[in-house]
């Protein structure tokens, strides 16, 4: 997510050396690289725009929690902490920096203090979906699971569609045997998402525990297909004696693996 400014350019400037640039031209410099997906270089100049200081606080939020978004592509969770804590401090009701807080302390393993950062974005934000599948997954590495199963129920209430929710709560109630609840949630992710390789292959371990060894074959096939070097696929491939010459799928004329069905 890339956060705009809530002002605009009406003039067009002259040209000018990169050392006159002002906060404001390394902020919308930046935005332009976001945009890009050049987040090195947008990485460059919102932090050109933070020591530069002079920007308003709205505006300096926005180089803050872009530059955070930027820092956690590229897997600098610690800095995009910081990133999300500087807007914090400057908008303390913003519910999306809260939220990238969050997600932030998750990737560092910080479930508990995600889960707190995830509450607040929530007092604010009671109905945005993403937020409570966040919160649902950082009870979900704590092993609470009624908790997860909670929020990823409000997840999919507001959003019906939402395939990462209906796929973390499926693969969670196959997790604890749930497997009528699981199938009716992975059966829906694939509808939604046909080409869903781990909601597949999780459907095809239901199958699996259920007996139905023909429908679970077929899901393995086509997860296999979509993640040939996915350890857990390619050996549960292995096991079933499903791979032949170099990694290959075995010959199967009734069922071909399939990935647009």
């Amino acid at each position: 997510m890339i956060r705009s400014l809530l002002f605009a350019l009406v003039l067009v400037l002259p040209v000018v050396s990169p050392l006159a640039q002002t906060a404001a031209d390394h902020l919308q410099a930046g935005m332009k690289a976001t945009a890009a997906r050049d987040d090195q270089s947008a990485v460059r100049h919102y932090s050109q725009a933070i020591n530069l200081r002079g920007l308003p606080a709205a505006e300096a939020a926005t180089a803050h929690f872009n530059r955070g978004n930027a820092f956690s592509r590229a897997g600098a969770h610690g800095l995009a902490l910081a990133d999300f804590d500087a807007v914090i401090r400057l908008q303390p009701n913003d519910a999306e920096a809260h939220d990238g807080r969050g997600n932030a302390l998750v990737q560092l393993g910080r479930y508990e203090d995600a889960i707190e950062s995830f509450t607040i974005a929530l007092t604010l934000a009671p109905d945005n979906a993403r937020i409570r599948y966040n919160r649902g997954n950082a009870h979900a590495r704590l092993g609470q699971n009624t908790a997860a199963l909670g929020d990823y129920d409000v997840a999919v209430e507001l959003a019906p569609d939402y395939v990462a929710a209906l796929y973390n709560r499926g693969s969670l109630y196959g997790d604890l045997g749930e497997n009528d609840k699981a199938l009716a949630d992975l059966d829906k992710a694939i509808r939604l998402k046909p080409n869903h390789g781990p909601a597949l292959f999780n459907r095809g371990l239901i199958h699996e525990q259920s007996g139905d060894a023909t429908k679970a074959r077929e899901d393995f096939r086509r997860a296999y297909a979509l993640m040939p070097k996915h350890p857990t696929v390619t050996a549960k491939m292995k096991a079933l004696g499903e791979l032949g010459v170099a990694g290959r799928l075995s010959p199967d004329t009734k069922n071909p693996p399939s990935v647009n069905d």
